[in-house]
């Protein structure tokens, strides 16, 4: 994939996710953090949809937090955790959630779904066993963003929160921490878009 977009809601959770690891001394991002950083986005679609299905954020949290061992590792890491494979694919799968919904970024119930989808990670056996099925969360989501079914539109309901950028990911680069790169240095998604327009102005005038 050329590039990742992802709206304001969803690359705060990979900001908490991230936030989670540390705070739990963990060395590494897995599904348990990303799951842990999505709770922490009250008022997502994603929680909401949780909300619908009969599972309470305050029930999921506590399980994982059964599960998962405070580790060694240094309260004060960098930004720069190493996610999991499983993490990993995690993204992928919630990037083919956000085509399969026609919508053109990635959003928090996007990452709910590809959490719930690999189904090998922490996060979707605790989903899974509080009876979180991926066509109920699906048809959840499809009914808070619209009775018709259909996806309500990005940028309808609120612009601020639901603002995307796209960021090419040079060979080698993580996608999440592109992510975080385009939270934390708006100014340069300003260059980006600038110089595509110019190059664009060049190639019609000189073709």
């Amino acid at each position: 994939m050329g590039g990742y977009e992802f709206t304001t809601t969803s690359r705060d959770a990979l900001l908490a996710a991230r936030d989670c690891a540390i705070e739990l001394r963990h060395e590494y991002v897995g599904t348990e953090h990303l799951l842990l950083g999505l709770l922490r986005g009250e008022g997502s679609t994603a929680m909401a949809a949780l909300d619908h299905v009969g599972v309470k954020g305050a029930e999921v949290r506590k399980m994982i937090l059964e599960l998962v061992m405070v580790g060694r590792g240094s309260d004060a890491a960098g930004s720069e955790l190493p996610y999991t494979s499983r993490s990993k694919k995690v993204l992928d799968l919630a990037m083919i959630a956000s085509r399969e919904s026609g919508q053109p970024a990635v959003d928090a119930e996007h990452l709910l779904l590809g959490l719930l989808r690999e189904t090998r990670g922490i996060a979707a056996q605790v989903l899974t066993r509080l009876g979180v099925g991926s066509d109920e969360l699906v048809a959840a989501i499809d009914r808070i963003r619209g009775s018709d079914g259909r996806p309500e539109p990005i940028g309808h309901s609120d612009v601020a929160a639901s603002r995307t950028v796209t960021v090419a990911a040079p060979a080698g680069t993580s996608p999440i921490a592109h992510a975080l790169v385009a939270r934390s240095r708006p100014s340069l998604v300003g260059v980006v878009i600038a110089v595509g327009v110019a190059l664009t102005a060049l190639w019609i005038l000189f073709r």
